[in-house]
């Protein structure tokens, strides 16, 4: 998580719902756009809810790259430059446009989408919102088969997009059913907002990599942008990039709290070898009563799992230790 969203460190929900009573009616991305950034929205049942944090981190992370790609001599956010940005595919939340502009006062920005009521929703919560975007957010139409950058857009400085994941409705079909937990929230997206018969995401961004270099002729935008969803997707990407250019940059975005667990051993009960004697009976005294050996605390963010040593001296045993741990989150089936 970017370290300057608000959503970084553990969100009190029932804290948050004593303020916004609707956060009862599952509203939840509403109440956070109202009580972080003064936003008012209102998103049609039939269409993608985007979730906050991980919208915020794309845009924070937009805002370094221009930060630190001004020109200037340092890297610091300058408040008097004006930034143009386009968001492909803006959606009825129109939330990048929203959460750019309502962050910074001098950003202005585009949002294209090809889905009519998409578009009306969009407008209608650019226009709610006026007195925090008021005159820095144009939505335009736009057709699935017409150029993804608007013809009449003279200078950008960056683009943004969230593209569909998936090249079929089966492939999205397939993808739902193959999980091996339901889904905590259901997927409310239109076929356009998931399916791009042209490849999926890898084809859709494929699709922005061409037009970019027609478009900026090699350098009208600082940076033309896209998320991915699967980490299969990146790889030929890249590939397709660095044909293009050595210019070019990739991040993660982590979601959700940091979970910790701390714990103590008093000795080797993981391995192999010690299952096998525990099984025979052999177990040492010293491992089922004796003094600690060793103290962890472990943390789980995201993809990312961080083992802390915090008591004991036996690297040995620590190293087994972190072993098992490494096997244990290898043959964990994601879901």
């Amino acid at each position: 998580m970017h370290p300057r969203s608000p959503y970084a460190e553990y969100t009190d929900f029932a804290q948050l719902a004593q303020g916004y009573p609707s956060l009862a009616k599952q509203e939840l991305t509403k109440c956070l756009l109202k009580r972080h950034f003064g936003l008012t929205v209102e998103l049609p049942e039939d269409r993608l809810c985007p979730t906050v944090p991980n919208r915020l981190n794309y845009v924070l992370w937009m805002q370094d790259l221009i930060d630190s790609t001004s020109g200037g001599p340092t890297d610091d956010y300058d408040p008097s430059r004006k930034v143009v940005g386009l968001d492909i595919g803006t959606g009825a939340s129109c939330i990048y446009p929203l959460l750019a502009c309502a962050s910074r006062p001098k950003w202005h920005m585009y949002g294209t989408d090809i889905d009519a009521a998409s578009l009306r929703a969009a407008r209608a919560n650019v226009d709610r919102n006026a007195d925090k975007v008021g005159g820095r957010i144009t939505v335009l139409d736009s057709t699935a088969d017409g150029p993804l950058f608007p013809p009449g857009i003279e200078t950008l400085d960056f683009t943004m997009c969230n593209p569909p994941f998936y090249a079929s409705a089966a492939e999205h079909a397939a993808s739902a059913a193959a999980k091996a937990l339901p889904p905590s929230s259901a997927c409310t997206g239109s076929a356009g907002e998931m399916v791009y018969s042209g490849g999926g995401e890898v084809g859709f961004v494929a699709r922005i990599i061409e037009e970019s270099w027609v478009h900026g002729g090699g350098g009208g935008a600082t940076w033309y942008s896209s998320m991915v969803g699967k980490l299969a997707s990146l790889a030929p990407l890249v590939e397709m990039v660095k044909a293009r250019t050595g210019n070019y940059a990739v991040t993660e975005f982590r979601q959700g709290a940091t979970r910790r667990v701390c714990g103590e051993a008093r000795g080797d009960v993981w391995s192999r070898k010690a299952r096998r004697r525990k099984a025979r009976g052999e177990m040492d005294v010293d491992v089922e009563g004796g003094e600690v050996k060793m103290g962890f605390r472990i943390e789980v963010m995201g993809g990312e799992v961080v083992v802390r040593w915090t008591r004991g001296t036996d690297h040995v045993l620590f190293e087994s230790f972190c072993g098992m741990l490494r096997r244990c989150v290898k043959e964990t089936p994601q879901v």
